[in-house]
């Protein structure tokens, strides 16, 4: 049972960490229930691990203590436009 507090402990804080630098950058998002939608693509905040869903991309599941912010970066741009 510690388990599951310790991974639910280690989502709360990640999405605090991740909200607080994304107003702290002026990044634009919406967050509804358990997904957090950017410029560039979805977060999924699930029990086990996050889901990152860049648009036009493969989708990446990683556990929480495995997630570094250097991963999520390219999500907080906003999507390159061909010309």
């Amino acid at each position: 049972m510690s388990g599951l507090k310790t991974l639910q402990q280690q989502r709360t804080l990640l999405r605090q960490q991740l909200l607080a630098q994304l107003q702290q950058q002026q990044i634009p998002y919406q967050l509804d229930k358990q997904s957090l939608y950017l410029p560039a693509g979805r977060l999924d905040f699930t029990q086990a691990e996050l889901q990152l869903h860049p648009f036009g991309k493969a989708s990446r599941y990683l556990p929480y203590n495995k997630v570094r912010f250097s991963q999520l970066a390219a999500l907080f741009k906003p999507q390159q436009q061909a010309a």
